[in-house]
């Protein structure tokens, strides 16, 4: 047949055009998918890829041939992971350890990575079929990546990849590890939830337990004025939804000081966030002092003549810290000069400030000035003694100590005059004109500022500092050293307020510095030695320990006395650390509770297998108690212990038995909420709970309680209690003592029935 005969319709059936064309397609679509294979066999080390058997498979199903693929990757093969396994098998022949292995692999991989790393490819994954990266769950699980992750995140802020990483760390709950304050401030959502968490902690620990939480979040809130924003309205919306509306203030007003003392200009935003911006004439004045960091006299005359005004703005303009602080300054500065117009104005505005109590409500505002009139004439008062003419000499602050005492109660007062103290000790001319006397004066009133004012313990505790360490080359060598002893006995006495930890770790710091002079070091040791007595808190042992045990303290361990207070400690500390040891090493951590028993001397390391255990339940008219007192009393015991539990309301008394002479085991001591005696001649050890269990408290301690008791393996053990009349049945009143007793001690029912005429307890019917 002529195909030139043919129509189109009979020319495209008779040579299958659309069969042709499919073919061409397809051997198009193959020879696409046999270069992208070769692409990939022809990479470095392509055949420890974990998707090569795909490939392979793609490969040879588009019509590639077995010898050009074999060819490819041998070609390419290069060993790198063999070559890295074989290092490390020599390492381990070396004899390094797997860990320091893994350690350096780990290190090789992220210097890799971090060099190498191209965030265009990586936000590929974000495109295409490379949009599910399930695989970033698996990694962040990881510590090692998502360190690595962090620091991608800040090296390349707009990463899609590591901000989806970022993101997923914080709603797995890893946010706690973020380390990075700019990785954190970049992230809204994280940055939310880390302020969420340093709250948390705050608030369930106090402040001044948790400055590390602090500090975190000033640092974190004070990187950037929007951070700093953002951070003061949360916990502005905090401060009236909560019961610790103190800690967020307290908040607030670090976070705003850390913000100022950066540089951030937040004046303005510090006056809409508090709700105080519409009063322009206060504001700006306060601004203006702000400003220039003093108080001018135009600017306090403002203020006086508002806030004594009828209608006064709000006290928390003039309630601020950095206010309130210059006002301090400026009124107890022995070196300034203000005339007695100004002086009276700043006087009464810091008077303002600490004493009128403001009331705001949805109608009205109430002010309660009760106190305002007497604590300005303290705060006078006190102006006039520091500002005489004789102030600094020892025969006039003799004669005002007494006043000044009664002043320092004030708190305002108490602030003022550290500021005053340290005003004149730090003078350079201080030991030019300056006696012994006179300088224990000083050192005195910051004595009573401690023990009036717990919270006033970290200021005085900087200034102590300040004064020890501060270079007095003018004065008397042997004036300056006793100066210094006498500051060694004010840190002593900041110890026995109750200020122990932050001392103790300063004193250490400067024995392994080797900064301060051994003499001091061992007065303080010596002093510490003096008002202490057990039991001792696991973390004073570990703090004050190794400060006697030093080379500089050693003359304090050769006492041949047996009643030395640095032998009875060390011997103590030996005693409380063989007690907190486990019995064996596969003995669980759970079946030991080292802050339940605390030790007193070595007897109460003995086994107390043959010995009745008698203990007394908080019940009807301290019956248990009063029978436990008793026992320990007639038969002379020993004590031996203390139990210590948080589930005990604390307390502390004299003991009664004490004021008998004849009792050679009281010697004026103390007593606790629960304590431990023993009688060895009788097989006793008696339990004397003195202190009822806090609300909620009961069954954790029963707990912790037993198992002391079963670790003890005592023999028997007696509770004493008792109960309500109208709780006996009518048979029973009036009949003695009744009992209950397990079937384990069954066997001495007939002694306690015949022998001591005991009944047991009878069944009450349930009543309606």
């Amino acid at each position: 047949m002529d195909t030139e005969d043919l129509s189109d319709n009979e020319y495209d059936s008779y040579y299958n055009i659309d069969e042709f064309q499919e073919d061409q397609q397809d051997n198009a679509d193959n020879h696409a998918v046999i270069e992208e294979c070769k692409r990939k066999f022809s990479n470095d080390d392509s055949v420890m890829e974990s998707d090569l058997i795909a490939h392979i498979r793609n490969y040879l199903k588009a019509g590639g041939t077995p010898e050009d693929l074999v060819q490819l990757l041998s070609d390419h093969y290069i060993g790198e992971g063999e070559v890295a396994n074989a290092y490390i098998k020599w390492l381990q022949q070396l004899g390094v350890t797997d860990e320091t292995i893994n350690q350096i692999c780990i290190q090789h991989l992220r210097e890799l990575i971090m060099n190498k790393f191209d965030p265009i490819k990586a936000d590929s994954l974000f495109t295409g079929e490379g949009k599910n990266v399930t695989w970033l769950e698996d990694m962040i699980a990881q510590p090692f990546w998502r360190n690595l992750f962090y620091c991608l995140a800040e090296r390349f802020p707009d990463c899609l990849v590591c901000k989806f990483a970022v993101k997923l760390i914080s709603d797995a709950g890893y946010q706690d590890d973020i380390n990075n304050i700019s990785t954190v401030c970049q992230h809204l959502e994280l940055f939310v939830r880390q302020l969420q968490t340093y709250i948390h902690g705050v608030i369930a620990k106090e402040p001044a337990t948790s400055p590390v939480d602090v500090e975190n979040m000033i640092n974190m809130a004070c990187h950037t004025e929007h951070g700093y924003l953002c951070c003061q309205f949360f916990l502005r919306i905090l401060l009236y939804d909560i019961d610790n509306s103190h800690v967020i203030k307290f908040l607030m007003q670090k976070i705003e000081s850390g913000a100022v003392s950066r540089g951030l200009a937040v004046n303005d935003i510090a006056m809409i966030v508090n709700g105080v911006y519409q009063y322009t004439n206060v504001n700006t004045a306060v601004n203006n002092i702000f400003a220039r960091n003093s108080l001018d006299g135009t600017e306090i005359t403002t203020l006086y003549d508002i806030y004594s005004g009828d209608e006064p703005p709000p006290i928390e303009i003039i309630r601020h810290p950095r206010f309130l602080d210059l006002l301090i300054k400026h009124l107890f500065n022995p070196d300034e000069k203000i005339d007695t117009d100004l002086k009276s104005k700043l006087t009464f505005l810091l008077a303002y400030a600490v004493s009128v109590v403001e009331t705001i409500s949805e109608t009205e505002t109430l002010l309660n000035t009760d106190d305002l009139k007497n604590t300005s004439n303290i705060i006078g008062r006190t102006l006039n003694i520091i500002n005489h003419a004789d102030c600094r000499s020892s025969v006039f602050l003799l004669s005002e100590i007494g006043n000044l005492y009664q002043y320092i109660r004030y708190p305002v007062v108490s602030r003022g005059l550290i500021n005053w103290v340290d005003c004149i000790v730090s003078s350079p001319s201080f030991f030019n004109h300056m006696g012994d006397t006179t300088a224990l004066i000083y050192l005195a009133i910051l004595d009573e500022i401690c023990t009036c004012h717990p919270l006033q313990h970290p200021t005085t505790f900087g200034l102590l500092i300040k004064f020890l360490e501060s270079e007095y080359n003018n004065g008397d060598i042997m004036l300056i050293l006793r100066f210094k002893r006498h500051i060694i006995e004010c840190m002593v006495h900041l110890v026995s307020r109750g200020y122990v930890v932050p001392v103790l770790n300063y004193i250490r710091k400067c024995l392994d510095a080797n900064s301060m002079d051994n003499s001091l070091i061992r007065n303080f040791v010596s002093g510490v030695l003096d008002i202490i007595s057990p039991p001792y808190t696991p973390i004073f042992i570990e703090l004050f320990l190794p400060l006697l045990k030093s080379d500089v303290c050693m003359s304090l361990q050769q006492s041949q006395n047996k009643s030395d207070p640095a032998i009875n400690f060390i011997e103590y500390c030996e005693t409380y650390n063989n007690s907190s040891a486990p019995a064996t090493k596969k003995q669980p951590p759970s079946s030991y509770i080292p802050a339940m028993f605390i030790p007193c001397n070595s007897i109460a390391l003995e086994s107390f297998s043959q010995y009745t255990l008698f203990l007394p339940s908080s019940s009807v008219q301290n019956v248990g108690q009063l029978a436990v007192d008793l026992l320990i009393s007639t038969l002379d015991c020993q004590l031996i212990g203390y139990l210590h539990h948080s589930c005990l309301h604390p307390m502390v008394g004299c003991d009664v038995s004490s004021d008998q002479q004849d009792n050679k085991n009281c010697h004026n001591r103390l007593i606790t909420p629960s304590q431990v005696y023993i009688s060895r001649n009788h097989k006793f050890v008696f339990i004397q709970i003195r202190s009822p269990v806090i609300a909620g408290g009961t069954t954790n301690f029963c707990t912790d309680l037993v198992k002391w008791i079963s670790q003890k393996g005592f023999q028997r053990v007696v509770l004493a209690t008792s109960c309500y009349i109208h709780e006996k049945i009518n048979t029973s009143i009036g009949r003695g003592f009744r009992y209950l007793i397990t079937r384990v001690a069954s066997n001495m029912r007939d002694r306690l029935e015949n022998d001591c005429s005991w009944v047991p307890l009878e069944e009450c019917p349930s009543t309606i």
